[in-house]
């Protein structure tokens, strides 16, 4: 009877058996975290600021994970997940922003209507990548901002990046891979038009080149090489001479 009650002590004192944690791969890459974390400041109207990306990933969770202030500012994120339950907390540096815009708050609306602003990534892209509508926004920038910046999405969307870019960073001509309308060795549609007679052909382009540049390509009808000018997407525009009649 004593052994049995010693046996019995012994199995109550073992500690219960935690959850394993999530298979890697399962679980959160650091960059997505950094997506959710972004998307949330951005809808409280935090736009100058970026998280920084957790050391490690997050656990898997099998439920939305939700963002929110810790102790009401955004200095500091709190991402939380309730199935299984867990938090992690990202610094993002928002401290600052909160204080300009409480500053920019108090300043005179002549002030503010004149405040630049550009468009800047809000989530990471890499060399070659493709800007679309999800990846800018809008924001206040000082006039020390060096080069050309954009303020139009529209000159920026559909453009490639030449080099990667990290979330916060506003894009400027320099960061932008050339927007060729004709590639070097592709298919370009010739067009020959005097008057109402209007000719196209099938070619290739000898060059790169953008919207109104002029641009050598070879007609694959004739194997003619022709000077034509950029006038659309693989699109080039040739003058017809003007037939001349015998008197």
């Amino acid at each position: 009877m004593v052994r049995q009650g010693l046996l019995l002590g012994l199995l109550l004192a073992t500690p219960q058996p935690v959850r394993a944690e999530a298979p890697a791969s399962a679980m959160i890459p650091a960059e997505q975290a950094v997506a959710i974390a972004t998307k949330a400041m951005r809808e409280a109207g935090i736009v100058d600021a970026t998280p920084i990306a957790p050391s490690h990933p997050l656990p898997a969770c099998k439920g939305p994970i939700l963002a929110s202030p810790r102790q009401g500012t955004w200095a500091t994120i709190v991402l939380r997940c309730d199935s299984p339950h867990w938090s992690r907390s990202l610094r993002t540096g928002a401290a600052t922003a909160e204080t300009r815009q409480a500053s920019a708050s108090r300043v005179p609306d002549t002030a503010k209507a004149t405040a630049r602003q550009a468009i800047a990534l809000i989530r990471p892209l890499g060399k070659g990548e493709v800007i679309g509508p999800q990846d800018i926004v809008l924001i206040p920038v000082s006039d020390q901002t060096p080069d050309q910046v954009f303020s139009l999405p529209d000159d920026l969307i559909g453009r490639r990046l030449k080099q990667a870019m990290a979330p916060g960073k506003v894009i400027a001509p320099r960061h932008l891979a050339p927007d060729w309308m004709v590639e070097k060795d592709g298919p370009v549609l010739i067009v020959s038009q005097a008057g109402s007679i209007s000719v196209s052909v099938t070619g290739r382009a000898l060059e790169s080149a953008a919207m109104g540049d002029l641009v050598p390509v070879a007609s694959l009808s004739s194997g003619r090489t022709i000077t034509a000018r950029v006038i659309g997407q693989d699109i080039v525009s040739v003058a017809l001479k003007p037939l001349e009649i015998a008197p």
